[in-house]
């Protein structure tokens, strides 16, 4: 075992004793580049590279109390690549009517030549979907409407929007995830006739 698995075993013989995030984190914080790497590699995405990253670290925290491994990297770059496949599969699966309603709405924008009417139809359209995900918006709880807020906005991620509101990375994590699903349902309600 060379110096450097000599010390990522140590860092994580340090988080499974003391439970202290702080040692994890040096870890993450050490492969941080190679973890958003290989996000990026597979999603293609910037955006959304930062958001599997930020999901690797908190199934991390569950993963590592009693983990043993020979190369903790080699380990964390097959971690995170089935970690990616697996949303991107699950992203693939995920059809919604909102995604329908949105294909729905490009579709009308192919034709050039509108009418008057048919103008007025996709402006109704456009109108209609900003109300819809404003009132999705306000049947969030305050909490879910604030980290949705500082994630989608603000573009803070998971442990700094935690460290902000006092909540930790699974609370965060839940807050963003009921939210999204609320508002999905909500959406699809409102334009299940679409489909």
């Amino acid at each position: 075992m060379d110096s450097i698995q000599q010390e990522d075993q140590s860092l994580l013989e340090k988080f499974a004793q003391t439970n202290d995030q702080i040692w994890l984190a040096r870890l993450f914080q050490k492969y941080e580049h190679l973890i958003y790497g290989v996000c990026l590699k597979y999603s293609k995405d910037v955006e959304w590279s930062k958001d599997l990253k930020s999901q690797i670290y908190v199934k991390l925290l569950a993963k590592t109390t009693d983990l043993q491994v020979d190369s903790f990297k080699n380990w964390l770059y097959t971690f995170c690549k089935n970690h990616c496949l697996d949303e991107i599969r699950k992203k693939n699966r995920s059809n919604s009517a909102l995604d329908k309603f949105r294909k729905f709405q490009l579709s009308a924008f192919d034709n050039v030549y509108f009418n008057s009417e048919q103008r007025l139809i996709v402006e109704e359209d456009k109108k209609a979907l900003q109300e819809t995900l404003a009132k999705a918006v306000e049947s969030l709880s305050e909490q879910q409407k604030i980290c949705m807020d500082l994630f989608y906005f603000k573009r803070l991620s998971y442990i700094e929007i935690g460290q902000e509101l006092g909540l930790d990375i699974g609370q965060v994590k839940s807050h963003l995830q009921n939210g999204k699903r609320k508002m999905r349902i909500f959406v699809n309600q409102q334009f299940r006739h679409l489909i």
